[in-house]
């Protein structure tokens, strides 16, 4: 008798500190599957309204060091242009959709197609801030060569990067509408037809050809833009 009390004390310690520990890496492991994918369930029927063409599909953006989730849920407004609705929820409110238990799979289906396109739309905003603040700061370094007794004979330098880095700020706003447009014709594509999901991939594809292209001019021009962004170490 002893023996069993023994024992149901030492199981009932080890799960008191060990429960905490698996709490901690369920969570963990729910964090890396969010980050990983392209689309998560909304868990809140609530925050379900009708005109949400991707139902409760959302698209996890950042994680929160508090485990809150940004989420936006891509929609169109009356006149058909691109809106996004952001959320934030707990992870417990969020889930991994899967195909073979889903009941909407036409919706999961388009919004990870779309998903990919919605975070490459908000990196290349977030690249264009970027170029943008990095051009002022060659600029007015620029202004200050041109000043300069010492220094003034580097000004081509100065003025070349700045060439450099707006042909890349407009090759990026470039690929910013081309996103945008590639979202939107895929909201419109579910929004007009009882969701014909042949039709909406085939739309997809024929920008696709066009994304392709612009999407590599622009990692070659960032990369040439780079490059001469490292005259800003020099100086």
């Amino acid at each position: 008798m002893e023996f069993i009390v023994f024992w149901i004390v030492v199981v009932g310690i080890t799960g008191f500190f060990y429960y905490p520990y698996y709490l901690y890496q369920r969570r963990q492991r729910k964090i890396e599957y969010i980050k990983r994918s392209q689309v998560v369930t909304i868990n809140n029927d609530e925050l379900i309204q009708d005109d949400f063409i991707l139902y409760n599909y959302g698209i996890p953006l950042e994680i929160k060091n508090s485990g809150i989730v940004e989420v936006v849920l891509p929609t169109l407004d009356s006149e058909g242009q691109l809106m996004y609705h952001y959320s934030f929820h707990y992870l417990s409110g969020l889930s991994i959709p899967k195909f073979k238990i889903n009941q909407r799979k036409e919706e999961l289906r388009a919004a990870q197609q779309l998903g990919y396109y919605i975070k490459e739309h908000f990196q290349i905003e977030r690249d264009i801030t970027a170029l943008k603040e990095q051009d002022k700061r060659i600029n007015d370094l620029a202004k200050l060569v041109l000043k300069s007794d010492i220094y003034s004979n580097q000004i081509e330098k100065y003025n070349k990067a700045l060439i450099e880095i707006r042909k890349l700020i407009k090759k990026a706003e470039q690929l910013e509408r081309l996103y945008i447009n590639l979202v939107r014709e895929g909201l419109i594509g579910i929004k007009i037809s009882s969701y014909n999901t042949e039709d909406i991939t085939n739309n997809l594809l024929i920008h696709n050809i066009k994304y392709e292209r612009l999407r590599e001019e622009y990692q070659y021009m960032k990369d040439v833009a780079t490059a001469y962004g490292s005259i800003m170490r020099q100086f």
